[in-house]
């Protein structure tokens, strides 16, 4: 965490008449210089044959590995719920760039977590005069579980984040970040009365990287 114009050319000829008193016969060739074309000659020559190339093919998209572990209904579920969280974090970006407590923020919240974890936050950020602003980039994100019922279901995500677009300051100057490269982030999502909502949320404790 821690911020082309085209024109023709023709020539014209006068027909003179020959030695023999025969009008003689004038091949005109004309020169489109807007196609390109060369000509080689003006006599009655074969045109060349315009290559031809292969018919291009449409590579298949690969499927994430993960998938094979879960039914179209579980994958599913995972896509609506990363919709969900992806929603929030839209949303909630001039929030934590304003880094104030108010009834828009937490309308917010109420709308897309179970706890008020993240009002608490935010009330840190005010009272010690924080701002955050920019996303994480995304590297990778996957479930790890996924669990669907008749009335609902449950999902945790984890995800690689590069916080390195995010810029974090305080009383106007930059916090420089504890971490440096991608870190791993969690969290856990359910779905009830018909929509999605956060349950659990769990930042790197410490250095936590992706490929560790």
């Amino acid at each position: 965490m821690k911020s082309n114009i085209n024109s023709d050319r023709q020539a014209s000829f006068t027909l003179r008449p020959g030695p023999s008193g025969a009008r003689g016969r004038v091949t005109v060739c004309l020169l489109g210089i807007a196609l390109a074309l060369t000509l080689s000659s003006c006599d009655e020559d074969e045109p060349a044959p315009i290559p031809t190339g292969s018919t291009p093919t449409t590579a298949t998209p690969t499927r994430p590995a993960w998938e094979a572990k879960y039914t179209a209904d579980e994958i599913a579920a995972y896509e609506e719920a990363l919709a969900t969280w992806d929603r929030y974090q839209q949303e909630a970006e001039p929030i934590w760039k304003a880094g104030k407590v108010t009834p828009e923020a937490e309308k917010l919240f109420k709308r897309y977590f179970a706890t008020n974890e993240q009002l608490i936050n935010l009330d840190f950020y005010e009272k010690n005069h924080l701002t955050r602003t920019g996303r994480a980039k995304v590297l990778s994100t996957e479930p790890t579980r996924i669990k669907v019922s008749t009335t609902g279901g449950s999902v945790s995500i984890r995800q690689c984040l590069d916080a390195s677009t995010i810029t974090v300051t305080q009383n106007g100057e930059t916090v420089e970040p504890e971490n440096v490269g991608p870190q791993v982030f969690t969290f856990e999502m359910g779905k009830a009365e018909g929509r999605w909502i956060v349950f659990r949320l769990k930042e790197s404790v410490g250095d936590s990287p992706c490929d560790a």
